[in-house]
């Protein structure tokens, strides 16, 4: 017998193709995932309470971390988060003409450090106050420390040539919302960047039930290619370029991996494999950048 059709469409393409996957059982509590087998996403349902996903943010370990903490953490890391920031901000200066640059969600704010460096004119938003503190000891310059919803949205209005969201639409609550909203912060013909985890890649189809990125109340949706672009079509993108790539952190990796310790070598082989995979587009992350429709 197969996975029981559910009535919610699916939150990324529309379609009512949407199957019960199976529920996800942490410390936090139970959470159901959908999937979605027109654009192959998934989606946590129903969606946490606000009130409680905001219990849960104020509580995250990392948003704690020192300056000095945030540098070490990055060792964990390959590529690093210097690498991973100069990638993706060279191919928006590729695509935009413009040099009016927003960080949504900024962290720590090594984006925001890549894209000043590159001759972009830097704004930030980011509402954790221990990253706010950090991403000043950084950038120099303090970003606003507020969410980025709809009052954000219209206050900055047709004002950014590239808006990047890095690792940030796989926590919100709704995310057609949150699109909404980048379209309406650009102006013209400007460009969206988006950093999401990939729920196709390698990784993820060899772990299934277990992806380690399935991780309620942290991440609620879990974006396939074909989802995150139809998501971004229906408000008003058009892809300009889609590409995967693999970014991990060894701690986390061997979390959720049967080994107790990953040696330099097993590590090294484990990450070529991971790597390759990126030949055939199932990178553990997806890289993704829309010019606005105008």
């Amino acid at each position: 017998m197969g996975p029981k059709t559910h009535e919610t469409a699916c939150i990324f393409c529309r379609e009512k193709n949407v199957s019960f996957y199976f529920i996800k059982q942490n410390k936090y509590g139970e959470y159901p995932v959908l999937r979605c087998d027109a654009c192959g996403a998934a989606f946590v349902w129903p969606r946490p309470e606000q009130g409680a996903l905001e219990e849960f943010y104020r509580d995250l370990n990392y948003s704690n971390l020192s300056y000095e903490e945030v540098l070490s953490s990055d060792s964990n890391y390959y590529p690093d988060s210097v690498m991973d920031a100069n990638r993706i901000i060279s191919v928006c200066k590729r695509f935009s003409q413009g040099r009016n640059f927003l960080d949504v969600g900024a962290g720590f704010g090594r984006f925001s450090k890549s894209a000043h460096e590159n001759g972009f004119k830097v704004s930030a938003c980011e509402p954790n106050p221990n990253a706010v503190k950090v991403f000043t000891q950084l950038n120099v310059f303090e970003p606003d420390s507020c969410l980025f919803d709809k009052q954000y949205a219209d206050k900055y209005e047709a004002a950014f040539d590239v808006v990047l969201l890095s690792q940030v639409l796989e926590h919100v609550a709704d995310p057609e919302e949150m699109v909404l909203n980048i379209y309406n912060v650009i102006k013209g013909e400007g460009i969206a960047a988006i950093a999401v985890p990939h729920f196709g890649s390698l990784l993820s189809r060899v772990q299934g039930k277990k992806d380690m990125f399935i991780s309620p109340p942290e991440h609620l949706n879990f974006f396939s290619k074909r989802g995150l672009v139809i998501l971004f079509e229906r408000c008003g993108f058009k892809l300009e370029y889609l590409h995967t790539v693999t970014k991990m952190n060894k701690k986390r990796f061997e979390h959720h991996i049967p080994f107790v310790f990953l040696s330099t070598v097993v590590w090294a082989s484990i990450y070529g494999i991971l790597k390759t995979s990126e030949l055939f587009d199932m990178g553990i992350v997806i890289n993704a950048y829309f010019r606005k429709i105008s």
